[in-house]
């Protein structure tokens, strides 16, 4: 039986050969833009991605082809692309032989139905290694309406999936504000705690329970849940049986290298766990010293007094390093009152989420089930008219939501009632700062994600970050002078951001064997400023400088190249290795790095590009003042 049943009369049905020619031109990313093939469509491909070393071998790409992955196209990873550029090889890239209506093919091309044909039509193992290749595909047939049908579909569906996804977008950010409350219930019942300032190796007693070879597996997870892995893709699970150890029902786990996220519970089941959890019990209440470990996590507090380098290593595999965290505990009455407490919010909160996202599954299922009825004329839409509207895309999981747009109303009371709600609020003004409040608030946020106790966060790093944040988020960086080591802004040490970062104790200067700055008691303060005014997709976007190989003397070659090529844009001069030489050797600050191997003739050639990738090539840069 054909996929998508029987037609309309009026429609007809064509081989996908018969719809589309394969485009399969060879290019380089050097030349034709790299896109990403996602759930979202076809996209730009972001700076942070790894990049494959065989830049040269993709696929072009043109405005209007339809691009699938021929391996994930189950999970909706395709779509109609709006911009020129290269794909990798593993896509397929479909070219409309006729005219027709583009948006038509991307509703019938994801909709849910023909996703199952594609997958039905090619081969593998397993689901996570199957492919379908064009030579496989190309023989699906597809519905085809007349070509005013086709746009009359295509403007009905924008107008339905945006009122569906607006209403999808309203219960994410209910989920995500739940999630901020939660959070700062835990936090602000528990930091406020009275006790006995203990370390959890002296309270916790890591255990080593055996376990059978078919105990089910569970997992620790970053909720702070515990529960079966079953079949689900969490990770991946050695087949060596060495690598378990036991749980019992009540035991306390604490994941070793996710304890940063949060990844704290107490088991309800019995089953075996990997090693790096630890397993532990205690005669202390067990879900007071769960909570106490989530709200150091909640502060990004693990960061601080792990031996990682960036957050998402902290690692507390080692029991003794794991054991060194200190909590406050109060008496064991205390820690069972403040621990009911917390069940029953969290239970509250829990529960609004358990619906909202119930509510999510519904809207999507109607959406899924709305769109295959429609382009494959099982509903006709030619008579209903569309009003004007507001298109909306559904908004991805990692989006956050602007606290200054949307408050959450819950009184203390209000928490013993069913529903939690989002209620519209005036935005309100934002309060004025200055510049060089701002500049200290940059520094400690960029100590936090790029500096440790191991690897402080240094003196140049404090000069050369800022200047490519700067760069990047308003196009040009204020202040900055010609120094031996690159360009160099003495408000930052002198008068802003270092004094003020350090006496509002965002920041304080290491003692040990490198020099450095890493963060003080009040980091949490300096965050909550910068993701209100920068977000976090800046912090995303620097994280590209964070291991690249010498990366001292490459960020002072990519600086200087770059301030120099903005001075040569004032002057409108041409962007070319003799002029960026002739601007270093014009100053006697700068002349002398011209005799280093980093800024021989090759490698600023390779710093313009790379300034040019990261800020783009135009004349017209932001004007100082």
């Amino acid at each position: 039986m054909i996929w998508y049943g029987k037609l309309p009369d009026r429609w007809s049905e064509k081989k996908i050969s018969e719809v589309f020619s394969e485009r399969k031109i060879k290019v380089s990313d050097k030349d034709f833009a790299a896109l990403s093939v996602s759930k979202g469509g076809i996209v730009p491909q972001i700076a942070t991605v790894a990049k494959s070393n065989d830049s040269d071998n993709r696929k072009k790409v043109c405005k209007g082809d339809f691009v699938i992955n021929s391996r994930s196209d189950r999970r909706g990873s395709s779509g109609v692309s709006n911009y020129d550029g290269s794909v990798s090889l593993i896509n397929i890239v479909l070219t409309p032989r006729h005219y027709e209506n583009a948006r038509y093919w991307h509703y019938l091309l994801k909709s849910h139905s023909f996703i199952e044909e594609y997958y039905r039509n090619g081969r593998g193992i397993v689901a996570d290694l199957w492919t379908t290749r064009y030579s496989e595909m190309k023989t699906i047939y597809l519905p085809v309406p007349p070509r005013e049908e086709q746009d009359k579909i295509v403007r009905f569906l924008d107008w339905k999936v945006s009122q569906i996804n607006k209403l999808i977008n309203a219960k994410k950010k209910e989920i995500a504000l739940l999630k901020e409350l939660h959070r700062a219930a835990i936090s602000e019942t528990v930091k406020n705690c009275n006790g006995t300032v203990v370390r959890i190796g002296r309270v916790l007693k890591k255990l080593n329970r055996s376990y059978s070879i078919n105990d089910d597996v569970l997992i620790c997870s970053n909720s702070g849940a515990v529960f079966f892995r079953g079949n689900r893709k969490l990770g991946v699970i050695s087949d060596k049986e060495d690598i378990f150890q036991g749980v019992e029902n009540g035991d306390l786990l604490i994941h070793g290298m996710d304890t940063w996220h949060g990844a704290i519970g107490i088991s309800d089941f019995s089953g075996k766990c990997t090693t790096v959890v630890h397993v532990c019990d205690t005669e202390q209440d067990k879900r007071y010293i769960k909570y106490y470990l989530q709200m150091l996590a909640f502060a990004k507090l693990y960061k601080a007094i792990s031996n990682g380098v960036r957050q998402n290593t902290s690692d507390f595999r080692s029991w003794q390093k794991a054991g060194s965290i200190e909590i406050v505990l109060p008496s064991i009455d205390d820690q069972k009152n403040i621990a009911d407490f917390l069940d029953k919010k969290c239970a509250e909160f829990e529960n609004v989420k358990i619906k909202l996202e119930k509510d999510i599954s519904l809207l999507s299922e109607y959406r899924t089930r709305l769109i295959s009825d429609v382009v494959t004329g099982k509903m006709d839409v030619r008579g209903i008219a569309v009003p004007d509207f507001d298109a909306v895309g559904e908004m991805a999981e990692t989006e956050v939501t602007d606290e200054a747009d949307e408050v959450l109303a819950v009184e203390e009371s209000s928490l013993d009632v069913e529903e939690v709600k989002v209620v519209a609020a005036k935005k309100p003004k934002q309060q004025k700062h200055s510049f060089g409040f701002e500049d200290a608030v940059v520094l400690a946020v960029l100590v936090k994600e790029f500096g440790s106790n191991d690897h402080p966060f240094t003196a140049f790093d404090g000069q050369k970050f800022p200047y490519l944040f700067h760069r990047h988020v308003e196009g040009v960086a204020k202040g900055y002078e010609k120094f031996a080591a690159g360009p160099y802004n003495r408000a930052l040490k002198h008068k802003t951001a270092q004094p003020i970062a350090i006496k509002k104790n965002y920041i304080r200067r290491h003692v040990g064997k490198y020099r450095g700055f890493v963060v003080d008691a009040n980091i949490l303060e300096a965050e909550t400023y910068f993701n209100k005014w920068f977000g976090a997709d800046t912090l995303r976007w620097m994280d590209q400088f964070r291991c690249i190989p010498n990366r001292k003397a490459e960020l002072e070659l990519l600086t200087t190249v770059d301030m120099a090529m903005v001075e040569l844009r004032k002057a409108n001069k041409p962007i070319t290795v003799a002029n960026v030489k002739n601007v270093i050797q014009s100053n006697k600050a700068w002349k002398a790095k011209l005799t280093r191997p980093i800024f021989s003739d090759e490698n600023i050639d390779r710093a313009i590009k790379w300034s040019e990738r990261l800020f783009g090539t135009a004349s017209n840069q932001p004007k100082e003042g």
